[in-house]
């Protein structure tokens, strides 16, 4: 038989997909304006078409994390977890991540509205410029808030199995669940983490005009 996708980690998994595809949308903007040879256009002329991308990725960072506290509630109460109901457990996960999303919207319009003629190139990176740069710090605080969950993740099973240890399978439940953990952080926060990382390292050692400064930053 094949498994049933209705269980709460599949739900907030697609969740988490459907925000990532507003986010990802955006870059058809940015497209646009370079193709076009336009280059720049206003900071407001920009949120019309980024708005729902602003939103997308803000959501899709709370989701993110929301399906790192599912899976440590899971390995922590996994009688209690069995018997959740689903309804009102899922509500509150995509009515958090729904929020976190209109909040910085709310800002970005915000923002938009005190300085509408800011010329940017329509990149969302190139979005998070001044008082934006609270999108940066809140993606940021959730990635490292994923990395911890996920950590306590690995923690609890390893404690769980090192008691009920079968056969010498431990070892082996433990290595292929490290690499799971090593492998979901990687892909999912590493390329905010590495790029928060990298930039001011290449801003300290190398000497770059106004262009490949700009090119740094955002990509």
């Amino acid at each position: 038989m094949l498994p049933k996708l209705r269980g709460p980690t599949n739900y907030l998994l697609a969740l988490t997909a459907f925000f990532e595809i507003l986010h990802q949308s955006g870059h058809f903007v940015f497209l646009f304006v370079a193709v076009s040879g336009i280059n720049f256009i206003n900071y407001s002329t920009a949120l019309i078409f980024q708005l729902h991308s602003i939103f997308g990725l803000t959501a899709a960072q709370t989701a993110m994390c929301s399906t790192a506290f599912d899976r440590l509630l899971a390995v922590l109460f996994p009688m209690e977890y069995d018997q959740l109901k689903l309804r009102p457990y899922l509500f509150v996960h995509t009515f958090v991540a729904f929020s976190s999303g209109i909040w910085m919207s709310i800002n970005a319009i915000l923002f938009a509205n005190k300085y509408p003629s800011i010329k940017v190139t329509g990149y969302m990176s190139d979005l998070l410029i001044l008082d934006m740069h609270i999108l940066h710090l809140f993606m940021m605080s959730l990635c490292l808030l994923n990395l911890i969950i996920y950590l306590l993740v690995w923690i609890v099973v390893c404690l769980h199995h090192s008691t009920n240890n079968i056969n010498g399978a431990q070892s082996d439940i433990q290595s292929r669940l490290l690499k799971s953990l090593i492998l979901i952080c990687s892909i999912v926060i590493g390329g905010y983490v590495f790029g928060t990382i990298l930039r001011p390292i290449i801003n300290i050692f190398i000497i770059l005009n106004n262009i490949q400064t700009w090119s740094v930053k955002v990509f």
